[in-house]
């Protein structure tokens, strides 16, 4: 049976190491365990062989416990992508209408309400134990091996995913070719690159158990963060990695000039899904010389894997090739009119063998069309052009249609285009794959949209509507308007004709080019030359967009106070940030917000407990994106710290950073004054996060209801007082290292030190700028400097950039160890300044609503 082996290990060698998760070590015998006691519960509850079971985790050994259990039991292993969005997890769960959903706590809130969930939190709890005569050993379930398997999910061309249904034999087929020909055994350590809903995941997460080997689970932030990955390498004996991804890793190993001898361990590394060039090839023979080098080819079709070639300095191809079939599979190349071709001619893959899958779930004529019998053997029809040489090996030509794949995945460009043509304003829309001009090899998808005359949509929200329905890696990099598209001599459209991208097509650079209308427009149009010198403006700009920061902001309202002698706000800004919006609010009668001065709601939701975000405004921004819209979401920041910096008046500065407590106390009175009664969700970025602790300080004095309490790399003052030494020791090197730059940056450190009035004869901006910032830093330290937080057992999570000053001592809970007793600490790629932004920004956010929606169920 397809697990006989895996726990055939369990029973005799239990204490064998099967999967490595940051430092957390599962035993076979464990594992086995926990996927046991998981498939008798799932049994007890109603589940029978044949149903579908999705798994919602993100890489976890519950993951692994949850795909080992629905095996036991003839279950339909169905994984969805907690990172995908809500909708197209709505439409999957109506597609598959699964009888179970097992997930974690934390993911329920993008879950339907009504679906049937089962959480596992910790692999070694994966069901209720109240039946004490819960057997150990696996279930006794009739299995035969036509039985479905596995649901994968592709692209569609009709404008959602389909499901590709495989069987248990697939499976088997899929394991036991891949054990065999890769050499897998029990020394194997495989770590975990694919996506949970790629086929190609099952190599990693099941083929070396059932080789005795180890799966090295790692968190998509780790798969992405090439430095981290690069001295992980030494833990794994074997590897899967998409040519862009193996590209970008090659490159740094070469950058980084790291020693071949590191890697001579390795005993197999692949890539496949796209055409990989000579050049990685090359490079792989270099770092892994003691490795089977491989090409693979494959798709969700042919359960993963159909072909493969070995690679070694001695056969670099000059061409595309995909090598020779896996046993047991068969391939025939045929034209159009399904009449074989021979070589030197090219034709269309048809693939037959074990691995042939069942077909679309709930789309027979799509499974009739491209699964085909050729005689009497059942083929799938590949779409890809190929042919093979005399000596067996295929070289690959490209697509017979218009599908492509981006970063290894089959993409079904239909589908995105159906998802366009939905969105009002947009009549036409053709998406194609062009090559970026970076040099990851990427392929960019770029979007050319045809668009009707009346209220066309704008770039911000053709991007919305997108990312509402589909994955990230489907979205388009580019929008290009065009009046209509070219057409061949079939009168078909001829998209080798469609314009390359350029300032003057693409959509973004269209919409936001308009000249200004009215005398105001024009004088902040003015504003905004001047601070953003060097690029094209238009009343359309978003300020942020352009890179405006909370330092450019108070340039800003500086101006604007100086020529309008108008007050904007923070909060008057984030909500009208392009020229259009700003000019059509400045013309409006002033009114005075009866909120709290230094309270800024960033976004308006339902009645209900509020997220503050504690000490700044605009540094939220993205993460505030992120969020539920129907979340309310609010910022407390010093305004008079903006007056100050703005007039550049020190002492004033100096005095709104008295003290932690004293800013703590301030902005509890204006939340106290927003919300009256908790509970109080708090997050705190640097050194927000010590005014958030002072602040459930204060809170908890009165008995207040806090919620988890969120910190963005702070640290404990004390922790940075122990490397003042270190950061002296550093100091000297630099001097040392480059001269006098680095003196003369420290004497202007030094003398900032004792400003205390703006220099009227400073014409230099830059500069201004940089003093600025420097005052804002240093009235910061003041007010943390002599902070000591008080101990506490409250729940909190800490997220921590990877990237450390050199003389920072090493600590990974940042000081916090002997204050917090109940902390749980992330990891994020990135220094101090990057947390807030991109996907940091966005992880922060799923977080802050993981936890909040938690405690508001219980």
């Amino acid at each position: 049976m397809l697990l006989d082996s895996f726990e055939a290990i369990a029973a005799t060698d239990p204490d064998r190491v099967a999967i490595r998760c940051h430092d957390e070590k599962v035993s076979y015998c464990d594992l086995n365990h926990s996927a046991n006691l998981l498939a008798h519960w799932l049994l007890q509850t109603g589940i029978k062989p044949g149903d579908s079971v999705c798994v919602f985790f993100e890489p976890s050994p519950q993951s692994l416990v949850s795909l080992l259990a629905i095996l036991k039991i003839g279950g339909v292993y169905v994984p969805l992508d907690v990172e995908h969005p809500a909708k197209r997890i709505a439409f999957l769960l109506e597609d598959t209408k699964p009888a179970i959903i097992l997930t974690r706590s934390y993911h329920c809130d993008r879950l339907p309400q009504d679906a049937n969930t089962h959480i596992i939190d910790h692999y070694s709890q994966p069901a209720p134990t109240e039946n004490k005569n819960t057997p150990n050993a696996a279930p006794t379930v009739t299995l035969n091996s036509h039985q479905p398997a596995y649901i994968f999910y592709t692209s569609g061309t009709t404008g959602n995913p389909k499901g590709v249904v495989a069987s248990r034999s697939n499976l088997a087929h899929y394991c036991r070719s891949a054990i065999l020909q890769f050499s897998m055994n029990h020394q194997t350590v495989m770590p975990t690159i694919a996506r949970l809903t790629f086929s190609i995941s099952l190599l990693e997460w099941l083929c070396p158990l059932l080789a005795g080997g180890c799966v090295y689970v790692l968190s998509r932030d780790t798969v992405m963060d090439i430095p981290k990955m690069a001295g992980l390498l030494k833990q794994f004996t074997m590897m899967h990695m998409g040519p862009s991804l193996l590209t970008v890793l090659v490159r740094y190993l070469q950058q980084k000039q790291v020693p071949v001898s590191e890697f001579e361990h390795i005993h197999h590394i692949s890539s496949g899904g796209d055409l990989i060039k000579p050049e990685l090839l090359n490079a792989l023979c270099t770092y892994f010389p003691n490795a089977q080098k491989c090409v693979v080819y494959g798709c969700t079709e042919l359960a993963c894997m159909a072909t493969f070639q070995e690679i070694n300095e001695h056969t670099l191809p000059h061409r595309p090739i995909i090598g020779k079939p896996f046993p047991n599979v068969d391939i025939v190349f045929l034209d159009e009119q399904q009449n074989p071709v021979d070589y030197p001619e090219w034709g269309e893959m048809y693939v037959s063998g074990p691995g042939v899958t069942l077909g679309y779930l709930h789309q027979p004529a799509l499974t009739d069309q491209k699964f085909i019998k050729i005689g009497q053997t059942r083929c799938y029809r590949t779409g890809d052009i190929a042919r093979q040489q005399p000596n067996g090996t295929i070289e690959f030509l490209g697509r017979r249609d218009f599908q492509i794949q981006v970063h290894g995945i089959r993409l079904e460009l239909g589908e995105i285009e159906s998802q366009l043509c939905q969105i009002n304003g947009i009549k036409e829309a053709i998406v194609i794959g062009r090559p970026s001009d970076t040099e990851s090899d990427d392929i960019n998808l770029v979007a050319y949209l045809v668009l009707g005359e009346n209220n066309p949509p704008a770039f911000s929200e053709i991007k919305r509507r997108l990312t509402d329905y589909l994955p990230k890696y489907m979205v388009p990099n580019q929008f290009v308007v065009v009046d209509s598209f070219p057409l061949n001599a079939n009168l078909k459209v001829d998209r080798a004709a469609l314009p390359i991208p350029s300032p003057s097509n693409l959509l973004q650079q269209s919409v936001s080019t308009v000249a200004p209308t009215n005398p105001t427009e024009k004088t902040l149009l003015s504003i905004w030359q001047n601070l953003f010198k060097g690029q094209a403006l238009g009343i359309h700009h978003d300020f942020f967009d352009l890179g405006g920061d909370s330092l450019l902001a108070i340039d800003l309202i500086m101006a604007i106070d100086k020529q309008f002698q108008r007050r904007l706000t923070l909060s008057q800004l984030l909500h009208h940030s392009s020229i259009a919006k700003l000019a059509q609010h400045l013309t409006q009668p002033e009114t005075h917000s009866t909120l709290p001065n230094d309270l800024v709601i960033l976004q308006q939701g339902k009645p209900g407990p509020a997220i503050f975000l504690i000490h700044g405004a605009i540094v939220y921004k993205d993460v505030c994106a992120s969020l539920p819209r129907d979340q309310t979401v609010c910022v407390l920041y010093r305004n008079d710290e903006a007056d100050s910096l703005g007039n550049q008046d020190i002492s004033g500065l100096m005095a709104s950073y008295s003290s932690i407590s004293d800013i703590a106390r301030h902005y509890l009175d204006a939340i106290k004054t927003f919300q009256p009664e908790g509970p109080y969700y708090l997050v705190g970025f640097s050194i927000g996060g010590l005014i958030a602790m002072e602040m459930l300080e204060l809170l908890a004095q009165n008995n207040e209801q806090v919620g988890d309490i969120i910190l963005i790399d702070t640290h404990v003052p004390a922790f940075a007082h122990q490397a003042k030494w270190r950061k002296v020791l550093y100091h000297i090197q630099q001097m040392f290292m480059q001269g006098i730059p680095h003196i003369k940056y420290l004497t202007w450190k030094v003398l900032m030190q004792f400003q205390r009035q703006n220099n009227a004869n400073e014409q230099d901006a830059e500069r201004i700028r940089k003093n600025t910032e420097e005052l804002r830093r240093q009235a910061r330290n003041n007010a943390s400097a002599d902070y000591q937080p008080k101990p506490s057992s409250h729940s909190t999570i800490l997220f921590k950039a990877t990237e450390r000053p050199r003389y920072e001592i090493k600590d990974r809970l940042l000081g916090w160890g002997n204050y917090l007793s109940r902390l749980e600490v992330h990891d994020l790629p990135g220094d101090h300044n990057q947390l807030l932004s991109g996907k940091n920004a966005s992880k922060i956010a799923l977080t802050i609503t993981q936890h909040f929606l938690t405690n508001q169920k219980t």
